[in-house]
C-alpha cells in the first residue's frame, strides 16, 4: 500500500468531531433529533421512553435492531412490571427500575434508604434519632445542645470556641482549660478587704476556692455613655408628705397615684411609735460603714424633732439593703447638737 501525501489516516468508520452536524438535539432543527451525528428527522424521548433510532420506545416496549417491539415476558408472579424489567422478589420499582426493597423509608430527591432506627430530614439525608439536632444531624463524636453540635466530652461541655474536652483537675476559664491552683479562703466582700493568699498573678475564687490566674486588663476602663444616669430609690426613710395627685404625671419618678395619693414604687420605712417617730428631720450628711461586718452597709445618721436641728438630736443606724432599724441611741444623756 503506498499512502499518498494529504490522504486522510485512520480507521474507514472513524468520523472527526469537526464534521459531525451535531452533538445533541438541541442543535437540530425542531422535528429533528441528533443521531449519530447528524441531524435527522424524529422525536424527542421523554424520561419514561427509551431512544431507538429514530423513535422512542414506550414503557411496555423495547428496542430491537433500531425498532421497537412489545415486550413479551409478561412479569408472571412473584415477579412485577417495572419498565422493561420485571422485578423479582425482594425488589421494588424505582424510577423504572428495579432496586432492593426499602424496608425503612426512601429520603430525599436520590430517595436513599434510611437505616433502621433513622428518620428522614428535611434536608434530605438520613439520621439517627440520637444524632438529630433540629434539621442537622451531629456526626461522630458530637451531641446535640440547644440546637447546635458539638463535641461530646462526656459531661462538661466543651470548652471555648475550639470545643477543647478539658482533663481531669482542669475546669474552663474564659474560654481555656486551666488546672486548678491551690486551696484558698476568700472571706472579703465590698465592704471587708480580704488578704491574697494565693501566688502572684493569681486571685482567690470565691465560688471555687481555688486560685486561678489573673486575666483583667488593667488598663481596660469603661465609660459609662453620658445622660443615662436615671436612678430609682432602693428605700426611703421618714415621714412622707402627702401629696395629692389624678395621675402619675403628677408625682415624682418612680411614684404612682393610687387613690389620689402618689405612692412611692419602693420600700418606705416609717420609724415605729417605740422609736421615737418624732425624730425623723435630718439635715446632716450621713456616714456609711459596715458596722457589724456582714458585708452590708449601715447608714448612721442623726435626726431631730420639728425644726430643732441644732440640739436634742438622735443617732440612728439602718441597713443600707432595706433601711431596716439596726439601733436607735433613746438615752437622753447622747442626745446630740447637731
Amino acid at each position: 500500500m503506498i499512502l499518498m501525501s494529504g490522504s486522510p489516516i485512520g480507521c474507514k468508520n472513524e468520523v472527526s468531531s469537526a464534521a459531525l452536524d451535531c452533538i445533541s438535539d438541541a442543535e437540530c432543527a425542531a422535528g429533528e433529533i441528533c443521531l449519530a451525528g447528524d441531524c435527522v428527522m424524529g422525536q424527542s424521548c421523554e424520561s419514561s421512553e427509551t431512544r431507538c433510532g429514530s423513535v422512542c420506545c414506550g414503557a411496555d416496549e423495547k428496542c430491537a435492531n433500531g425498532v421497537c417491539e412489545p415486550v413479551t415476558d409478561d412479569c408472571s408472579a412473584p415477579r412485577t412490571r417495572c419498565g422493561m424489567d420485571c422485578c423479582v422478589e425482594g425488589q421494588e420499582c424505582l424510577s423504572n427500575e428495579c432496586v432492593d426493597r426499602c424496608e425503612t423509608i426512601r429520603c430525599g430527591n436520590s430517595q436513599i434508604c434510611c437505616g433502621t432506627g433513622e428518620s428522614c430530614l428535611s434536608s434530605g439525608i438520613c439520621c439517627s434519632e440520637n444524632k438529630e439536632c433540629g434539621e442537622i444531624c451531629c456526626g461522630d463524636g458530637e451531641i446535640c445542645n440547644a440546637g447546635a453540635c458539638q463535641v461530646d466530652c462526656g459531661g462538661a461541655p466543651p470548652c471555648g470556641p475550639a470545643q477543647t474536652c478539658c482533663g481531669n483537675g482542669e475546669i474552663c476559664y474564659l474560654d481555656e482549660c486551666i488546672t486548678l491552683g491551690n486551696r484558698c479562703m476568700n472571706s472579703g466582700c465590698a465592704t471587708i478587704a480580704s488578704e491574697n493568699t494565693c501566688p502572684s498573678g493569681e486571685f482567690c475564687d470565691p465560688v471555687l476556692g481555688r486560685c486561678l490566674p489573673v486575666r483583667a486588663d488593667a488598663e481596660c476602663t469603661y465609660e459609662p455613655p453620658k445622660g443615662v444616669f436615671d436612678p430609682v430609690p432602693l428605700f426611703s426613710w421618714g415621714r412622707r408628705r402627702l401629696r395629692n395627685c389624678m395621675n402619675d404625671s403628677d408625682c415624682q419618678k418612680a411614684e404612682m397615684c393610687q387613690t389620689s395619693t402618689c405612692t412611692p414604687s419602693w420600700n418606705h420605712v416609717t420609724p415605729a411609735a417605740d422609736d421615737l417617730p418624732e425624730y425623723y428631720q435630718v439635715s446632716s450628711i450621713p456616714m456609711v460603714a459596715d458596722l457589724d461586718l456582714d458585708c452590708v452597709p449601715e447608714i448612721v445618721f442623726n435626726t431631730y424633732a420639728d425644726s430643732a436641728f441644732t440640739r436634742d438630736g438622735v443617732l440612728r443606724a439602718i441597713r443600707g439593703d432595706d433601711g431596716a432599724k439596726v439601733w436607735t441611741v433613746t438615752d437622753e444623756a447622747y442626745r446630740t447638737n447637731a
